[in-house]
């Protein structure tokens, strides 16, 4: 993972994340409808190997999320990475989002070119965060979320991975010293 300071540490591939960039290009895809006629939102997982050693993140992620939708409709993209257990049971870490015609600020709306790729530079809030041993990290893109409206329901929306696309930048606290009287709940 990421040290703080910066440098990427997570890099989507092939339904996984990974320490190391991909070798090549990839991609996963979408469709934003089934939310609207299910009441469930398509998503795509990321999934890490467990972590080896007990982690601390603190401070701002960031995360370049690469892109592209098949209509020029308004749409969401929303980011939330998990911490999960050995027996699937997940607690949200981190959230990101965006509107990808917002990508270069709010003041400054850019069209959404049909499948065309783009860098999103998703905002993410403040974590602070512990994984314990153990456990993997899941970033689950989706286009909906309790928090979000679902705009263009019908879009298909890919995700490209490759070596300098879709990576996940988290503040980890190196050598963090964790306290036994500190209630850090185990699950």
């Amino acid at each position: 993972m990421a040290q703080a300071g910066g440098a990427p540490g997570l890099y989507a591939r092939d339904g996984s994340l990974g320490l190391t960039p991909p070798d090549g290009d990839g991609s996963a895809t979408m469709t934003s409808g089934s939310a609207v006629v299910a009441h469930t939102t398509a998503v795509v997982n990321f999934t890490s190997e467990p972590v080896a050693e007990d982690t601390v993140l603190l401070g701002l992620p960031r995360l370049q999320l690469n892109a592209s939708q098949t209509n020029s409709q308004i749409a969401h993209l929303i980011v939330t990475l998990y911490r999960q257990d050995a027996d699937g049971n997940r607690e949200p870490v981190n959230f990101c989002a965006i509107q990808p015609q917002l990508r270069y600020g709010v003041h400054d709306v850019a069209p959404v070119v049909p499948g065309a790729e783009m860098a999103l530079p998703m905002s993410c809030f403040t974590t602070a965060s512990w994984i314990p041993a153990g456990q993997s990290l899941v970033m689950e893109i989706s286009s909906a979320s309790r928090h979000h409206a679902i705009f263009n329901h019908e879009a298909q929306l890919t995700i490209h991975t490759g070596p300098e696309k879709s990576a996940y930048s988290l503040p980890v606290v190196p050598d963090a010293t964790l306290h036994d009287d500190v209630p850090l709940r185990e699950g």
